[in-house]
């Protein structure tokens, strides 16, 4: 079997899609399941370093692989088709690949640990799509047999840092965007406590749906 070639690599700034950081997924019934995330690029980023990275991967392992990758004998793990980008809700000209990990990556944020100074590990919530961040990730060769038979360069996904909000891909909106506050208004939180008269309340409420 020929060895496989990897090399890691830290991504330019990015927006996520389709992030599945903290709970694997699988593409169809009968993939296993992964940990996985759409890299997408904005029109102008620099895409010079990693697009060597891949180049120097596939060139280790196929003589050919430029050349075979122009002819379609390579997957190049770019995708750029116009028609695709729309089809997604992508911005016009952007770029993206797909990255994706057996094992959960570690997302971080910018902040820094005051005990560490390292930077703190992100909550859930601070990942959604359309979010701005980060990758670290491992372009690699396929291994024989791998993809049904197919042959080019994978990304595998290694850790994500979340860098700062975006517009949401997905078009959902924070609570708190989307609703107005009183200044007047204060918290009661009497009715959720417990009473003698709350007994029976719910026969109440349903006996005209009865």
């Amino acid at each position: 079997m020929a060895e496989q070639i990897k090399r890691r690599v830290i991504t330019p700034e990015c927006m996520l899609s389709y992030p599945h950081l903290y709970e694997p997924t699988r593409y169809d019934e009968k993939a296993a399941l992964k940990y996985s995330v759409a890299a997408v690029f904005l029109p102008g980023t620099d895409l010079t370093e990693m697009k060597k990275a891949i180049v120097e991967v596939g060139g280790a392992r196929w003589k050919d692989f430029v050349a075979g990758v122009k002819s379609g004998k390579y997957h190049f793990p770019f995708h750029s088709d116009p028609e695709m980008i729309a089809g997604k809700g992508y911005p016009e000209g952007a770029v993206y690949f797909n990255a994706s990990s057996d094992g959960q990556p570690g997302v971080v944020t910018l902040v820094p640990d005051p005990a560490t100074g390292k930077p703190m590990t992100a909550e859930p919530s601070q990942v959604y799509p359309g979010v701005i961040a980060r990758l670290s990730v491992t372009f690699y060769t396929f291994p024989a047999g791998d993809r049904k038979g197919n042959r080019g360069v994978g990304v595998g996904l290694n850790n994500v840092q979340i860098i700062r909000d975006g517009e949401r891909l997905d078009g959902r909106m924070a609570p708190a965007d989307e609703f107005d506050a009183d200044p007047d208004a204060v918290a009661d939180l009497s009715d959720l406590e417990p009473t003698e008269a709350d007994d029976g309340g719910d026969d109440e409420l349903l006996s005209d749906l009865m």
